[in-house]
């Protein structure tokens, strides 16, 4: 239960050292790597020496000052940032139907709407190998609105952190704060989510598979892991929603409209009628969903 939460990044240690197997010139920063305190064995560390770390336990990431004084860390300010933006749009994932907003001049069946909309989603997502589309259907078909994270080792996450407009965007980001960091010494007062809302919402286009399932992101986050004069490591989220809004009712690209069909009508349809799917109530619900990507640039 005490495995250091940074064991990967030091394979060269065991995953139960502590500060670094120094525990005479060295202390643990919020016991995680090894921090050295001895200006008589060459590693100075002032008054007020920053790094960043995560309060132990947590994901959460923070820098910490060195006090001298007090032969300690201090925490100093979160290093995490957002646009401030909602991760998705609420016509987007309410399940209320608008009937002024009708997806087709004439009712061509539920099936029919269902498959029209599948088709053009596995198509849209079919130029790429990976099994990440599959998840993201089977969680609209089957009603399971929980949200949904492609983790680091994804292939949406490798799609992502090659897309142009993500990497313009967060390569911005990146540059300010090591611009930031080099002439204050930390990122204390950095205006993070200021920056990241100044810097355009990309739209994720670059591959058939992104431009089908993400498109337009919803919102962005950056925690920055590590930084130096030299080099910086930012954990970024990209938000995006499952779900279609009023305008995708009569939009021309494949499968929105019956996106819109299945998540807005398809229980009154289901109260009607007998389908193979049972009971369409708990179906079809619209539901938010994120990528994460690391990247390290100097």
């Amino acid at each position: 239960m005490s495995i250091d939460p940074l064991a990967p990044t030091y394979p060269f240690y065991s995953t139960y050292a502590f500060s670094g197997n120094r525990v005479i010139d060295a202390v643990e920063l919020e016991g995680l790597e090894p921090s050295h305190t001895s200006k008589e064995n060459g590693y100075p560390l002032d008054d007020g020496t920053y790094a960043i770390a995560p309060v132990q336990g947590t994901e959460d990431y923070y820098g910490w000052n060195w006090n001298t004084s007090l032969c300690s860390w201090e925490s100093c300010s979160s290093t995490e940032y957002t646009q401030n933006k909602s991760s998705s749009n609420d016509d987007d994932l309410n399940k209320d139907y608008d009937p002024d907003q009708w997806v087709y001049s004439f009712n061509i069946g539920f099936e029919d709407y269902f498959a029209t909309f599948t088709h053009a989603f596995m198509l849209g997502t079919s130029l790429e190998q990976t099994d990440d589309d599959g998840i993201l259907w089977r969680k609209f078909v089957s009603g399971n609105n929980s949200t949904h994270t492609f983790g680091l080792m994804s292939k949406t996450s490798e799609l992502l952190s090659k897309d142009p407009a993500f990497v313009k965007k967060v390569e911005a980001f990146e540059q300010v704060a090591l611009d930031y960091f080099r002439l204050n010494g930390d990122l204390s007062g950095f205006e993070g989510n200021n920056i990241l809302k100044s810097t355009p919402t990309p739209y994720i286009k670059d591959t058939w598979f992104m431009h089908t399932v993400m498109g337009g992101t919803k919102r962005v986050d950056a925690q920055i892991r590590k930084i130096s004069a030299t080099e910086i490591q930012v954990k970024y989220t990209v938000w995006d929603h499952f779900g279609a809004g009023k305008k995708d009712a009569t939009s021309f690209l494949p499968g929105l409209p019956s996106l819109y069909w299945l998540q807005h009508n398809s229980i009154n349809w289901s109260k009607e009628h007998t389908t193979n799917f049972g009971d369409l109530s708990t179906k079809f619900i619209p539901f938010k969903w994120n990528v994460e990507v690391i990247r390290t640039s100097n």
